[in-house]
């Protein structure tokens, strides 16, 4: 299934990027509360290499905990260098020593203490240092179209790690909505939904971005505050539906929805019975704290995200990247 999205300039430059994972740099932005005190232990983490559910694995077995009482704010790439934060709930269990935690592709920065548990999506945001090299492209309008994004702000899509490899997610998803097999997990059943309500979500801003009104209310919107690492920013922006139905806007935008999902009658069909609730998503995310420097044909660039967006999108509006 075709997961690409239209680009906001048609065109592009090519680049390669994650030549090696010092070339994709994340780190979480988030404050603890009360930092020193709780029941959970709370601990910084620098990984490369490795997949974040893995690590977290790793850290439950080494502190005799199930899988369930390690929290996270979200799953990092693997082919990067992230810094992340992880709760452990221990209950009556004695703390163990950390410093003989010893997990493959990891170094523990930092060991305290929180009052709750960390959930998915629960920080301020990302911060992204990234390098594209072997650029091959106009350098003077890749630079005007950096200090557009930079001033107005990217489609907030879905990038395509949401659907799988090859969006072999959405594929399960569209089996399970045509009743050709429910998946038995539980974890599997709520990584399909999540897929199929975002393909449905980029299909809708996609639609608003042909007629480009992807960042401009119109008629029957339902406006939303732009998504930023800068919890300071206020900007009204349109908002998009993640659906759990055949719940859509009234008006212009309504029937915009409408049209953008024509065809997936099945999945909404599902996505109902399974008890999914409508929400909305902006349509547009803020990249704060952006800058950029050339080092010949290499670009590196920073930024800010706020949760939920992906560093993939805004890259991928300048770039064909390998």
């Amino acid at each position: 299934m075709d997961t690409s999205t239209r680009k906001l300039w048609q065109g592009s430059a090519t680049g390669t990027w994650k030549q090696s994972p010092e070339d994709f740099y994340v780190e979480e932005l988030w404050e603890p509360e009360n930092p020193g005190k709780g029941e959970h232990v709370l601990l910084h983490i620098e990984k490369s290499g490795q997949n974040s559910d893995w690590v977290a694995r790793q850290i439950a077995r080494f502190a005799g905990v199930r899988d369930f009482d390690v929290g996270l704010h979200g799953l990092k790439d693997r082919h990067a260098v992230t810094r992340q934060w992880m709760s452990v709930y221990l209950g009556k269990r004695p703390e163990p020593d950390w410093e003989k935690l010893e997990v493959e592709g990891t170094r523990l920065l930092l060991v305290s203490r929180t009052t709750k548990k960390l959930r998915r999506g629960e920080h301020r945001g990302n911060r992204f240092r990234i390098v594209v090299r072997d650029i091959q492209g106009d350098r003077e309008r890749i630079e005007e179209q950096l200090k557009v994004i930079a001033a107005e702000g990217f489609p907030n899509y879905f990038g395509p790690q949401r659907f799988g490899h090859d969006g072999y997610n959405l594929g399960q998803a569209d089996r399970w909505f045509k009743g050709e097999g429910k998946p038995k997990k539980k974890a599997q059943r709520g990584l399909y939904l999540s897929a199929a309500r975002s393909y449905l979500f980029n299909r809708v801003l996609e639609a608003r971005l042909v007629q480009g009104n992807w960042n401009q209310l119109v008629d029957g919107d339902e406006p939303v505050n732009i998504v930023s690492a800068n919890p300071q920013l206020e900007k009204t922006v349109p908002s998009g539906p993640m659906l759990g139905g055949a719940e859509f806007l009234s008006g212009n935008a309504g029937d915009i929805e409408r049209e953008a999902v024509q065809g997936y009658e099945s999945w909404l069909t599902g996505l109902h019975d399974e008890g999914v609730r409508t929400a909305r998503r902006a349509m547009v995310a803020n990249a704060d704290q952006m800058s950029w420097q050339w080092e010949k044909d290499h670009l590196e660039i920073s930024f800010d995200l706020g949760s939920g967006c992906f560093a993939s999108v805004l890259l991928d509006q300048c770039f064909d990247l390998n």
